[in-house]
């Protein structure tokens, strides 16, 4: 796929000011669909901007690769509770969850503030580096999932904790439980290739890691992340709304794939997604929608509003039908 890729925000204006249509990709690996339109890659905007130790933050371009500013966090001794592959401007216009997801929320509930682009061309900064702000729209929240379609990060402000001694994945018969207990896991990774199984998540010193182990009854425990390898052969990947703890009982009734436990996602591999949509659940298509498809499967009024607000020109709907 071919992209345009500005250098600087004056090039990104002119860019955008300049198409019809225009569609953002970080790395591109994670489109769910055929975009219409103009693709600009934001792989040049890509620095580091903050770290700041003492009130938890980190401030960073959307084409930064996630791994590289964990690397960046790692050296501080601060850790941001988020797994992707690809770019911060991605991991946000997916928001997709994670196995620490149960405690530390979607990554939108990550963003302090935000330097967001709209379809005019015009810059808007919204939020605040203190977690306490309230004032004004949450712009620079409402970007957070919705693909691009209402406008670009230009740089953004995450929340980052110190980080933990150890992380472990433990092995565990019955996730709801283990959520329920009073080790209170960070959340964990359910999978169902041939076989259900369920790891939890837990961090913190050592000692405290032991004793969950033992205290969930773990039947093994490890620091490496439990593989998802299986997902990659999957021809369609749909994620699928649960409610939340009980994505391993709808998980063993839905079939191939796999889950964050606690976040209330789980992710289909090839499945009938009318079928789904028939049964009352809400199914959106992340990886192999066909061009023209409702890749979403439902209508939010909200999103309507804020596209005539921040791109009343329609210069970003480039999935179509889009969500609204």
């Amino acid at each position: 796929m071919e992209c345009e890729r500005p250098r600087n925000l004056k090039e990104l204006i002119a860019t955008v000011l300049s198409h019809e249509s225009v569609h953002f990709v970080g790395f591109g690996r994670h489109l769910i669909t055929e975009h219409e339109g103009h693709c600009v890659s934001l792989s040049e905007f890509n620095r580091v901007l903050e770290v700041s130790n003492s009130d938890l933050y980190v401030t960073v371009e959307p084409g930064a690769p996630v791994n590289e500013v964990k690397e960046v966090l790692r050296t501080r001794n601060l850790f941001l509770p988020v797994h992707h592959d690809g770019s911060i401007g991605g991991l946000l216009g997916l928001n997709l969850p994670s196995e620490f997801s149960f405690w530390f929320g979607y990554p939108s509930d990550l963003v302090l503030e935000a330097k967001t682009l709209t379809g005019l061309g015009e810059v808007v900064r919204t939020g605040a580096k203190t977690p306490k702000f309230s004032s004004g729209y949450k712009v620079y929240k409402a970007l957070a999932g919705a693909l691009g379609l209402l406008g670009a990060y230009l740089e953004v402000t995450l929340r980052v904790f110190p980080r933990p001694e150890v992380i472990a994945y433990l092995k565990v018969r019955n996730g709801l439980k283990a959520l329920e207990s009073p080790v209170r896991p960070w959340g964990g990774i359910v999978r169902n290739f041939g076989e259900l199984e369920t790891f939890v998540t837990v961090g913190g010193w050592r000692e405290k890691v032991d004793k969950a182990e033992e205290a969930l009854n773990a039947l093994s425990s490890s620091e490496e992340r439990p593989g998802l390898e299986e997902a990659e052969s999957c021809n369609r990947v749909v994620m699928v709304s649960v409610p939340r703890g009980l994505e391993e009982e709808y998980l063993a009734k839905l079939g191939r794939g796999y889950a964050f436990l606690g976040s209330g996602a789980l992710f289909l591999c090839d499945p009938d997604v009318r079928a789904l949509r028939d049964k009352g659940f809400i199914a959106v298509i992340t990886k192999n929608c066909s061009k023209g498809e409702d890749c979403f499967g439902f209508r939010s009024p909200t999103l309507r509003k804020l596209s005539s607000a921040l791109d009343p020109k329609g210069k970003f709907i480039t999935v179509r039908p889009p969500p609204w």
